[in-house]
């Protein structure tokens, strides 16, 4: 997977170095000197980094890199459209220093020459290089986690992992383990059962000189497919990853910078949320706002505001998961929840400090009690407060069982011991990404 990384970066390095070549080249018909050379390269220096932060963030250079044609295509156009959004507030401030870079000439033509070279490399690299460039596995394990993580190895596209065989965790097989390794050209081994100190020591001398990758299954888990598997961690990993105390003036300023950008939106979006406002008493006769308590950080409850998608009295049985397909949910409901437009009052949730633009999603305490009786470390969840979106939501959008629940509990973990500003923006990112990827999923 690092050689996909690898050759993506420098194509991409290449390809932008190009285009800036071609805009000087077309703009000053081939008269270049030193000055405007050195003038125009320490600018795009910065618009270079932008570009590979960006593109970054869109998840294209990432494990999933392989997906569909068309699901590629509408992460590199969203990416492309996010680089000249942000180059060009660069431009901004950078014009009233050196008024002779100007945004509409040199940073557009860029901007077209790079798009339109960025494209056809990309598609030229998946076609020859990169469809061919998976890894080949073998998984040491005879139990039914074994035959799950196969399955899902080979359901999930892109993730770059070709599973060639499954081998008893047996001292005949750590015998001949080595030389399964050189026979299959394997490049992995996962190791789901863990040898012992004589096997494990075996094991080592004679791997050691192939240069191929081992996992045990906590960290294949935590590094490829980046969530924390529930049955491989315990209370001190808790303690060490998830229940380290952050600096108090860090957090607030993180919670203000997020409530100030909360306020901005409200104002921004106001007429929208106006808008629906007057629709869903138009058309459904019915009060436009919903408020429902769930459990937020320290498992304190607060009540949630959205936009109301259900019928009135969808809950007269009592408290019950939302399904797919929900008959509950009103023809206007399901335009709100498809575009997310039933979300829009959580600012007001943000605003009044209940909850973040990114963490867990809130639960009803109706759900809560259960799930904590039923999953091990539900509750770690509750040590931040509750998001808009979330890595769990990006990574397995839709629950409803107990079993999903913990499903999505693994991606939780894995975001509270990664947690930080910068993963924050990129689950935003990545958000508005599958937002337009799958708007009836997201």
């Amino acid at each position: 997977m690092q050689t996909k990384k690898i050759i993506l970066i420098l194509g991409d390095t290449l390809v932008f170095w190009m285009a800036f070549a071609l805009m000087l080249f077309s703009r000053w018909h081939g008269r270049i000197d030193i000055e405007l050379l050195l003038g125009h390269f320490i600018p795009f220096l910065f618009v270079f980094g932008i570009v590979l932060i960006t593109l970054y963030a869109m998840g294209l250079y990432s494990a999933q890199y392989l997906l569909g044609k068309i699901e590629w295509i509408t992460s590199a156009i969203i990416g492309l459209l996010l680089i000249l959004f942000s180059n060009a507030t660069f431009f901004y401030f950078y014009s009233r220093i050196d008024p002779s870079v100007t945004p509409r000439g040199s940073l557009i033509l860029n901007w077209i020459i790079f798009s339109v070279l960025f494209m056809v490399w990309r598609i030229a690299i998946e076609r020859v290089i990169l469809v061919n460039l998976t890894e080949r596995t073998v998984i040491v394990g005879n139990d039914r986690h074994a035959i799950q993580l196969a399955e899902i190895l080979k359901h999930a596209r892109g993730i770059g992992f070709e599973i060639v065989n499954i081998v008893p965790g047996t001292p005949e097989t750590y015998a001949t383990l080595a030389d399964t390794v050189k026979m299959e050209r394997v490049q992995n081994i996962i190791f789901l059962e863990t040898p012992n100190q004589l096997e494990a020591h075996s094991i080592l001398k004679d791997l050691i000189e192939l240069n191929i990758n081992c996992y045990d299954r906590a960290s294949f888990y935590e590094q490829r497919l980046q969530k924390i598997q529930i049955e491989s961690i315990s209370h001190v990993w808790i303690l060490n990853n998830i229940l380290k105390r952050k600096s108090p003036l860090a957090l607030a300023t993180h919670d203000l910078i997020q409530r100030i950008t909360a306020l901005c939106f409200s104002v921004i979006l106001m007429p929208l949320g106006m808008l629906i406002t007057l629709i869903i008493t138009v058309a459904n006769r019915q009060l436009p706002l919903y408020v429902q308590k769930r459990i937020g950080k320290d498992k304190k409850p607060f009540m949630l505001y959205k936009f109301k998608t259900m019928y009135d009295n969808a809950e007269k049985g009592g408290p019950q998961w939302a399904t797919q397909h929900d008959p509950r949910i009103t023809p206007i409901g399901k335009i709100l929840r498809a575009t997310h437009l039933d979300e829009l009052p959580q600012f007001i949730n943000i605003i009044k400090g209940d909850m973040a633009f990114v963490g867990p999603r809130p639960e009803r305490p109706e759900f809560v009690s259960d799930l904590e009786k039923n999953i091990p470390f539900y509750d770690m969840r509750h040590h931040v407060k509750p998001g808009v979106t979330g890595w769990a939501q990006i990574n397995y959008p839709y629950g409803a069982s107990i079993e999903d629940a913990k499903e999505k509990l693994q991606y939780d973990l894995y975001y509270l011991k990664e947690r930080s500003i910068l993963v924050d923006l990129m689950i935003i990112v990545r958000t508005i990404r599958f937002f337009f990827q799958n708007p009836s999923r997201a």
